[in-house]
């Protein structure tokens, strides 16, 4: 924008702007067209762009999510009042010794499966990615603070299916290793868990970290 351009809307035909005028009067109740103008000419009113819960930077989406301190047992009550069902494993995990409350803010990112080709999407990799982009792995906390957070419907407007939390391998009782994963977290069946060699990662698949360092400008 030239800041000494004389006429800013020369392409701005009278009824587009009639139409902004309306739709701020209407948004701050403001009934007075030239009052409304004046005010935003002041910098006494501000309009601001209508905020999402994430922001996209590089291809990867960013939000934080904060803890109130809840337990592994408290979320395993949450997610059945919720009519979410629960995987004995996830149980199992969330009630462990494993789980670590918090009243942490967390800051999360999520990689994009088609960040990776076909070949290239294994864990090693990704993990592999994740490390030189700074991002740690994701606690249990978080993953059921992200699953608070996103209804389906908001997955599908960010481009996923299911979100994936690659988080360091967990020993259930069986002495198996385990990940808790979202193939089923973001759906209405609940929490799911992964054996450690058998997941199979997808393009639309979101990818959770957590970011050591979030800064607006990375």
């Amino acid at each position: 924008m030239k800041k000494n351009s004389p006429f800013m809307i020369a392409g701005v035909e009278v009824g587009q702007l009639n139409a902004m005028v309306k739709n701020l009067m209407i948004k701050s109740g403001i009934n007075d067209p030239v009052e409304l103008i004046r005010l935003i000419n002041s910098g006494e009113l501000f309009p601001i762009c209508a905020q999402k819960d994430w922001i996209r930077i590089g291809g990867v989406f960013y939000f934080p999510v904060s803890s109130s301190g809840l337990s592994g047992q408290q979320w395993v009550q949450y997610f059945e009042d919720q009519k979410r069902r629960i995987t004995s494993d996830v149980s199992e995990i969330l009630l462990s010794e494993n789980f670590e409350a918090s009243n942490s803010i967390y800051y999360i990112a999520l990689i994009p499966g088609g960040f990776f080709s076909d070949r290239n999407r294994v864990v090693r990799k990704i993990w592999r990615e994740a490390k030189m982009r700074r991002f740690a792995l994701p606690t249990l906390e978080a993953i059921c603070l992200i699953r608070e957070k996103f209804s389906d419907d908001d997955l599908e407007e960010m481009g996923f299916n299911r979100v994936i939390a690659l988080h360091k391998p967990i020993m259930n009782v069986d002495n198996e290793f385990v990940y808790v994963g979202t193939k089923l977290i973001f759906k209405t069946d609940g929490l799911g868990s992964y054996n450690s060699f058998g997941i199979k990662l997808k393009r639309r698949d979101a990818l959770a970290f957590i970011v050591k360092d979030f800064s607006c400008n990375r």
